[in-house]
């Protein structure tokens, strides 16, 4: 079986994530990877599970427009510091709604900003003293003053093909989400076409995907929570283009259509039984473990269970059942 990590936050204050994390750790589980949408602040998290627990910490993602090459890097050095070289920085290009509705940034040029932001972390990360002029970012001669604890890795989201044969190209890892297990094949195949033609093994490209928890419920329930947070996700431009090229063309048109009509109910709606079902696990212990270790046997790495609850205690009985030293 490949590796069970916790995602966090959880619901609640910051410090009920540490305890979730660290009760996890005792558990059995190994790694934490954490997530950055409307808050709280991923690093700020990771800094204090760095020197309170044990895990393995990654960050699942933090978007790459509101922070530069120069934060990105600093900011991974000093984790990976004070996790004792147990930090992986993950980035990611987010999304409109993100970037230019809540940061006010324009969402330019996505694949080319990855790729030179990448390319600039990954020297700062090196040591190097950086001077850059590309498309997207530019950078006059700075060269970190922190040291990163051993060698930093940097992983990226990716959704579609040109970003995932970038992830095989370019980065230590790739993050992966919202996809059923008999999907890994197809975007590990593109991770490792891109391995190959960059002269790379293919084997060292670690994958990690945050896999949506909906733990104790049925299918019927489990589907609803997708439509309800989901729903959003798959009208953005790279999310609807991967729903498309994985197979729910159909749903992906109707969702375009309802998101740009403005009409809620008809995007929900456009999500289909099927769709849904390959974004969620869903279930008893038996089941969500059986659904897991189908994920794993497609080639997955590192599965992050991101419990679809509203309070810590729901979390920790998914996390509890789920654990390791339970299997």
């Amino acid at each position: 079986m490949g590796h069970l990590a916790i995602s966090v936050p959880v619901p609640g204050p910051l410090a009920d994530s540490v305890e979730y994390a660290r009760h996890a750790e005792a558990l059995g589980y190994t790694e934490a990877w954490l997530a950055e949408v409307g808050g709280p602040d991923a690093f700020a998290l990771a800094g204090a599970l760095s020197v309170q627990t044990g895990l393995r910490l990654g960050t699942a993602v933090v978007p790459i427009y509101n922070r530069t090459p120069m934060v990105l890097a600093m900011t991974a050095a000093s984790l990976s510091q004070l996790s004792g070289g147990r930090f992986v920085l993950g980035i990611g290009t987010s999304s409109e709604n993100i970037v230019e509705r809540w940061n006010g940034l324009p969402f330019e040029k996505p694949y080319t900003r990855m790729r030179e932001t990448l390319d600039v972390v990954k020297r700062l990360l090196a040591g190097e003293k950086v001077t850059y002029e590309g498309e997207t970012l530019r950078l006059d001669g700075y060269r970190m003053t922190v040291d990163a604890h051993g060698e930093a890795k940097v992983y990226i989201a990716a959704l579609n093909r040109r970003m995932l044969r970038l992830a095989g190209e370019m980065a230590d890892g790739v993050i992966l989400n919202m996809l059923a297990p008999e999907h890994i094949p197809t975007v590990l195949a593109e991770v490792a076409e891109g391995a190959r033609a960059a002269g790379r093994d293919p084997g060292e490209i670690e994958s990690v995907a945050r896999i949506h928890m909906a733990y104790g419920e049925d299918f019927e329930t489990a589907a609803g929570i997708v439509r309800m947070v989901f729903g959003p996700y798959a009208a953005t431009s790279v999310y609807n283009r991967f729903f498309r090229w994985i197979g729910f063309e159909e749903e992906a048109d109707a969702i375009a259509k309802a998101w740009a009509a403005k009409d809620r109910e008809g995007l929900a709606g456009a999500l289909s039984d099927r769709m849904a079902e390959a974004m969620v696990v869903w279930g008893d212990r038996d089941r969500c473990r059986e659904r897991l270790q189908a994920y794993f046997d497609a080639g997955l790495d590192v599965a992050a269970l991101n419990p679809l609850v509203l309070d810590t205690p729901s979390a920790t009985r998914m996390m509890e059942a789920l654990a390791p030293s339970k299997a």
